[in-house]
């Protein structure tokens, strides 16, 4: 049997680091297993990146300015995609023949929905997050339009119930009422979300965690950690790794939360460490020192962090029971 993946990137970001290790599990399992990707990040020979054409210096200005027109547009207070430019990415994932089809993150103009209707194939989609079952929005924080139809949406500040995000809602029901898809999900509530959602409602949708490499992500000495990381060895450290420019995230509860901490920790001395996109601008105005470990891409580092930590905060308003929270776990 033949997999074929399909995700906008392989390596970058929460969901391709997820869809990435999906596919090398199954390699390592002995399964024929390839993986198409809008954009390329490692040398993996089994990822098959963009054609020529779509790594051009043309394709990627348009793709620019067609996203900067979009946000300057509709302006909207959340990440929101909608994907309506000509892509070839069904017809690579086709060439590789494959038996099954698995969808990924595929946002950010990877893949058209129509582009469903060419596989004539089953096809499992796991949700990385909502984008697959609303009109463009990644997460809809409190709004339940995706329920029955998006429209008037409140992300874009619309009022109008035809506005893009009822044209894209449209667009992925009627694909998803023809296509043989089933919908894994990797947490409990992103299953509860689906199944109530107007797009998923009476499909299958099955509960799949992501994997993790035990042989990596295990527990560690904390000392010998802290050591390889250059890190105090007598105070308490706390780990930060999620996106403090994105408000779901919850980087905006940190402060209170750690000035709640010192308050009642009396004289114990505490820091926070980050790791990635947390490192940008979380220090401004944190009642502690913070070190900033900058862009982590090395697993093995990774768990070292986890390792040295004294605990791992996580304060997601909406998540999909991401990585970080599995990896952190699974070192103790």
């Amino acid at each position: 049997m033949r997999v074929v993946h399909i995700s906008t990137y392989d390596t970058a970001g929460g969901a391709a680091i997820a869809a990435y290790r999906i596919h090398r599990c199954l390699v390592s399992a002995g399964v024929d297993s390839v993986m198409v990707v809008r954009e390329k990040r490692s040398g993996d020979e089994t990822v098959i990146g963009p054609s020529p054409s779509e790594r051009g210096i043309v394709r990627r200005g348009l793709d620019f300015l067609v996203s900067w027109l979009f946000r300057r547009i509709y302006r909207p207070s959340v990440p929101f995609s909608v994907n309506m430019r000509r892509e070839d990415t069904a017809r690579r994932a086709l060439q590789h023949r494959p038996d099954v089809i698995h969808l990924h993150w595929v946002a950010n103009e990877c893949l058209k929905p129509e582009s469903l209707g060419s596989f004539r194939r089953p096809i499992v989609w796991t949700l990385h997050d909502m984008w697959p079952m609303t009109g463009g929005c990644h997460y809809s924080g409190n709004c339940l339009r995706y329920r029955e139809q998006c429209g008037a949406c409140p992300v874009l500040r619309s009022r109008n119930q035809e506005d893009i995000s009822r044209q894209e809602w449209r667009r992925k029901r009627k694909v998803l009422s023809e296509a043989a898809v089933t919908a894994a999900a990797p947490s409990r509530w992103m299953a509860d979300l689906a199944r109530s959602s107007s797009i998923f409602q009476g499909r299958r949708v099955e509960v799949v965690s992501y994997s993790i490499d035990f042989d990596v992500f295990r527990p560690g000495s904390m000392a010998e950690c802290r050591a390889r990381l250059a890190l105090p060895p007598d105070c308490r450290i706390v780990l930060f790794c999620a996106a403090a420019d994105e408000p779901r995230k919850g980087a905006a509860l940190l402060k209170p939360a750690l000035e709640s901490l010192c308050r009642e920790a009396g004289g114990m001395r505490l820091m926070v460490l980050t790791a990635g996109a947390a490192g940008r601008g979380i220090g401004d105005g944190l009642p502690v020192p913070v070190k900033c470990l900058g862009d982590v891409s090395d697993p093995h580092v990774l768990a070292a962090c986890y390792s040295a930590s004294d605990a791992t905060l996580v304060p997601s308003l909406e998540d999909n029971l991401p990585n970080v929270m599995l990896e952190s776990m699974a070192c103790g």
